[in-house]
């Protein structure tokens, strides 16, 4: 009787989880296009404050193409329609977002009814960091925290954020088989191709995850003396492709006709962008911090939440130590890497947050789900901020 009790009480929620899921996407694909339609007719130096324009630009003059979105962003600008073309473009990519970030999470849910999954997903998708309360004389600027896995105001990031979730996602899967039976050809290349389109949008992602593929690479070596040496180099080669793109790129944001150059220096980049750097990144972590709390001992048992962490670090070291210099010091260039980190670790940190429910642990649950909700109540603040007309950055 329990059991058939159980399965409807299941069922039950994966109705309502199922009719959410058709709700947020109807909705979402509404508000953002709405949004998206603002910031190309009222956009800079008007209302609505986004990088859109910019980018249109470039696509208009031939400057500095070296991002897929400003091929696109070219295409539409020459339509009858473009602006709602634009607009439901963008908003595209950011559903896309949501898909992949269902993928993903499938994957580190595989026995989760997939309606669930798809709720989960969105709230991926539906975080921003703390907003607390803006003490006078303590600091220049509110305390909004700095690392977003949701931004609307920069085309390029919207654009490459789905493919560089399915290349996670395609990392984990060949990350628990490759060092016993190798990888296909099918795989190197499907990878491969991840990746390069994602840097081909935008290439912060590669910068963190190359290295921290690397460092995956070089653990499995050790942990298998070296019997797996050439298993390790053919998933490294995955990502030559990206990186012979990479180069392109920075010689075209770094070449001899402009001022930035890239600089080593601690929190340098960081403080010309905003106060109290170090603070406002743990307002950006407090869910994934709350979850580590909890499920501490897994952090070397499971190899998704262990890189999920991995990545987060590196990132973080690159967003630290690396800026750029010249004109566009406070636009915080190398951040970017950091904005899709700290994605995946939400995303990880929901998968522990799942398992904390199923084995039912009160209190950690609790408070972990207090804590998710105050960044899903953050977000909805910002996203209709933005819908006012407040700044997108």
């Amino acid at each position: 009787m329990r059991n058939l009790r159980t399965t409807s009480e299941e069922k039950r929620i994966a109705i309502i989880c199922k009719i959410l899921t058709f709700a947020l996407f109807i909705g979402y694909a509404i508000f953002f296009t709405i949004l998206f339609h603002r910031q190309y007719w009222l956009g800079s130096p008007y209302q609505y404050r986004a990088d859109l324009h910019t980018h249109i630009a470039f696509s208009r003059l031939g400057k500095n193409m070296y991002s897929l979105t400003y091929y696109l962003l070219g295409f539409a600008d020459k339509l009858v329609h473009r602006g709602g073309v634009t607009s439901v473009m963008l908003t595209s990519f950011l559903l896309l977002g949501v898909v992949a970030s269902k993928v993903l999470l499938q994957h580190l849910m595989p026995k989760v009814n997939r309606w669930i999954v798809w709720v989960f997903a969105f709230l991926a998708n539906m975080f921003f960091t703390f907003n607390l309360t803006y003490i006078p004389h303590v600091g220049a600027l509110d305390y909004r925290g700095m690392l977003n896995f949701n931004v609307y105001h920069n085309p390029t990031y919207i654009m490459m954020k789905p493919f560089a979730i399915f290349s996670v996602w395609f990392f984990f899967r060949l990350m628990n088989k490759y060092a016993e039976k190798g990888i296909k050809v099918s795989e190197w290349f499907i990878f491969s191709g991840l990746m390069l389109l994602t840097t081909l949008f935008k290439p912060n992602f590669m910068i963190g995850f190359s290295v921290s593929m690397l460092c995956v690479l070089i653990f499995d070596f050790i942990r298998h003396k070296g019997k797996i040496f050439l298993r390790c180099v053919v998933l490294g080669t995955t990502v030559f492709p990206s990186l012979a793109v990479m180069l392109y790129q920075q010689v075209t944001l770094f070449g001899a006709n402009t001022d930035s150059k890239m600089q080593i220096g601690f929190m340098v980049g960081l403080r010309a962008m905003a106060y109290h750097p170090g603070f406002k990144i743990l307002l950006s972590m407090v869910f994934p911090i709350v979850i580590l709390a909890f499920v501490f001992k897994d952090v070397l048992k499971d190899r998704y939440y262990t890189f999920g962490w991995l990545h987060m670090i590196v990132n973080l070291g690159i967003t630290c130590f690396v800026y750029e210099s010249g004109h566009r010091l406070p636009h915080g260039n190398f951040v970017w890497s950091s904005f899709f980190a700290i994605g995946i670790l939400f995303i990880v940190s929901l998968a522990k947050y799942v398992e904390i429910a199923q084995k039912k642990r009160i209190g950690a649950l609790a408070l972990s789900s207090g804590v998710l909700g105050v960044h899903v109540f953050c977000w909805i603040n910002y996203v209709f901020d933005l819908m006012r007309g407040g700044q997108g950055y």
